[in-house]
């Protein structure tokens, strides 16, 4: 649970003059789903997974200098799956340790780094984050839509265990359908991704 008192109106100010109105727009849709799967499979971290939610894109707008320059600065190498949508999440924790140093948990920075190609070491809570980036409600694509709805079926209160599950199986089914679309288009697909999917099949049952 968070340690500390975080006043959530301040930080969804300082977050919303960041971001475009569209990009704000669905980052309140990531905190509203990210807390609705929370309250099934962590409820005991429901407003630290709010702040991660509210944080996961803060670096999505800066221009690609802009995020190669941090992580340039922050030793980070890049190969050649790192293509530009994902450097934002390498960015994020740098720029949450900087402009939000009260919200720089141990579960904050590793979820907002991870939230978009996934990694081999997850927790719940990264998976969280993850997953609700992928099927919040103002998500409108036809794969978005169905491991939404396979994910919000199969939550069922007091059955924690089985609610992890389900979890698990969207996110493998949210990146099974990210790596089909991008082979589709001729386009590299992350190894982290592939790790990540690895991980996460060991864990179901």
């Amino acid at each position: 649970m968070i340690g500390f008192n975080v006043e959530r109106e301040s930080v969804i100010r300082k977050v919303k003059a960041r971001l475009s109105e569209k990009r704000f727009e669905h980052t309140l849709g990531v905190c509203d789903m990210a807390e609705h799967i929370c309250s099934y499979c962590l409820p005991e971290d429901k407003e630290e997974v709010f702040f991660a939610a509210l944080l996961h894109d803060i670096a999505k707008e800066l221009t690609e200098c802009e995020l190669k320059d941090i992580l340039a600065k922050e030793g980070i190498t890049l190969t050649e799956a790192d293509a530009l949508p994902v450097l934002h999440s390498y960015a994020a924790p740098y720029i949450v340790k900087r402009d939000f140093p009260e919200l720089a948990t141990p579960k904050i920075l590793s979820a907002v780094e991870k939230h978009t190609v996934g990694d081999a070491c997850m927790s719940v809570f990264d998976e969280i984050i993850f997953l609700a980036d992928y099927i919040e409600r103002g998500r409108g694509y036809r794969d978005c839509i169905e491991t939404r709805e396979f994910m919000l079926s199969s939550l069922v209160k007091g059955d924690t265990e089985a609610c992890v599950n389900a979890l698990h199986k969207a996110c493998v089914m949210s990146m099974d359908l990210t790596c089909n679309k991008l082979l589709e288009r001729g386009q590299i697909l992350n190894p982290k991704t592939l790790y990540a999917k690895k991980a996460l099949m060991a864990k179901i049952y």
